[in-house]
């Protein structure tokens, strides 16, 4: 069962959005179960989930470039034919 779960987590997409539902859901249910947390600390937990979300989406837009980058030179490498001697004059 723990082995699915983290399988599940193991998108970050996935783990963006548990961490954004459970960021709402302690600022929805502060009153309704009595949490005792201030507007302060509210505040902080929703910096917190804000600050995860943009970092992990900022990490896998680098990881992309890079791989895009890595793919680009890839396909360049392969187009460019290396001159054999029968080429040259």
């Amino acid at each position: 069962m723990l082995s699915k779960v983290a399988e599940f987590l193991a998108n970050a997409t996935v783990r963006r959005l548990v961490v954004s539902v459970i960021g709402v859901l302690f600022v929805a249910l502060n009153k309704k179960f009595d949490l005792h947390l201030d507007a302060d600390q509210l505040y902080g937990i929703v910096l917190l989930t804000l600050g995860y979300v943009v970092q992990s989406a900022a990490k896998e837009a680098v990881v992309a470039h890079a791989d895009a980058k890595v793919e680009v030179a890839e396909t360049a490498a392969s187009l460019v034919k290396p001159a054999s001697p029968a080429d040259l004059p």
